[in-house]
C-alpha cells in the first residue's frame, strides 16, 4: 500500500514518531518498523459521505492537529473533521475515518479551514476564508472573530497561517 495522493498538501509527526500526510485525496499514517527486518506501513484514511453522494474538497486536507486527548483534527476544504482512534488493532477498512462536527456543533464562517492551532489553554483556534474561530472542545463553545479591520478584529483579506506560541500568544498569518 502506498500514498493516497502524490499531492501532498501537509505533514505531520505525532508524540509516536508517525508521520501524518494530507494529501487532495484523503490522509495517510506512515508507520515506521518496529525492527530492522520489516517495512513501514501506510494506513489510509477517506471521508465517505452516508449517502452515495461524495464531495471531493472533503479528502483535500489542509492541516493535521493533535490534542492531548488523543483526537486529531483534520482541517479539510469542506470543513473540520475529528478523528479518533479507538481500535488501533482494527485494520483500515474497518475503521472508522472521521467523525464530522455538524453546523449544530459548530458554526462555519467558511468551509475551507486554512490552518488549526491549539494553546497552552487547550482552545483550539480555526483559520477560515472569512475569521477566525476560538473554539473550546470540552465545552462545544466557540466565537467567531471576523475579518473586519474597522471593528479592531483580525486584519487581512485572509488567514493563512496559524501558530499558539509556548509564551501563550496566537501568531497570525494574514494575506
Amino acid at each position: 500500500m502506498s500514498i493516497s495522493d502524490d499531492r501532498v498538501t501537509f505533514l505531520y509527526e505525532d508524540l509516536d514518531q508517525n508521520i501524518w500526510m494530507g494529501t487532495t485525496n484523503g490522509f495517510c499514517l506512515l508507520k515506521w518498523p518496529e525492527s530492522k527486518q520489516s517495512s513501514y506501513a501506510f494506513e489510509r484514511f477517506h471521508y465517505q459521505k452516508q449517502t452515495e453522494r461524495t464531495e471531493p474538497g472533503t479528502n483535500y486536507i489542509a492541516q493535521i492537529l493533535h490534542d492531548p486527548q488523543g483526537n486529531y483534527w483534520i482541517g479539510t476544504y469542506d470543513g473540520l473533521f475529528r478523528y479518533q482512534k479507538t481500535n488501533p488493532d482494527a485494520d483500515a477498512g474497518q475503521k472508522e475515518a472521521a467523525s464530522f462536527l455538524s453546523q449544530q456543533e459548530l458554526i462555519y464562517p467558511s468551509a475551507f479551514i486554512r490552518s488549526l492551532a491549539l494553546d497552552q489553554r487547550q482552545v483550539l483556534w480555526i483559520a477560515s476564508a472569512k475569521g477566525l474561530i476560538e473554539y473550546l472542545p470540552q465545552e462545544g463553545a466557540y466565537t467567531l472573530h471576523e475579518l473586519n479591520p474597522s471593528k479592531q478584529s483580525v486584519e487581512g483579506e485572509y488567514i493563512s497561517f496559524l501558530h499558539a506560541s509556548k509564551s501563550g500568544d496566537l501568531l497570525i498569518g494574514t494575506g
